[in-house]
């Protein structure tokens, strides 16, 4: 893998659902972007509350918190050649069937659970889809990636910036 052609910073989670799959999403993943930065670990209620900010979720967003907290997830940084390849291959929709059946989401995600007028969307993989999203993403991680870089320079770099 040439290293020099992925440049863009992105952040992908392997939620509780699909966390018995990571290595598998992780192989797929590694065909278009360079892993830098892998940890698994017990998210927090702030850490998906700041994660899941959007006010669009809001509804849904103490069953969310529970989703999130009910297993181990996996938080990866990587460099990407490109965003839309990264979206495309995660899934560009939320909703795992309204992905193409190419994609991770598709493939690892659960479907959709209704609880009272709520739709819980159960994708298995969160990822970042720009840079403006990667940035809130990271200071969602800052804390974890912190204790447990291992003098990545790139990784130093971002936390230094």
């Amino acid at each position: 893998m040439e290293f020099s052609k992925y440049t863009l910073p992105g952040i992908y989670i392997v939620k509780p659902d699909a966390f018995h799959e990571r290595t598998q999403i992780r192989l797929e993943l590694d065909k278009i972007s360079k892993n830098i930065f892998n940890l698994e670990l017990t998210l927090n209620k702030e850490d998906v509350l700041n994660l899941y900010s959007d006010p669009i979720i809001q509804q849904s967003i103490p069953y969310v918190v529970n989703y999130m907290l009910s297993g181990l997830c996996e938080l990866n940084v990587v460099l990407l050649e490109s965003y839309d390849s990264f979206t495309n291959l995660i899934g560009v929709k939320t909703v795992p069937k309204k992905c193409m059946s190419s994609s991770l989401r598709y493939q690892f995600g659960k479907d959709s659970e209704k609880i009272g007028d709520i739709y819980l969307v159960r994708n298995g993989i969160h990822r970042t889809k720009d840079q403006n999203e990667f940035l809130k993403d990271f200071l969602v991680f800052r804390k974890y990636i912190e204790l447990f870089n291992n003098h990545n320079q790139y990784i130093e770099d971002l936390l230094n910036s």
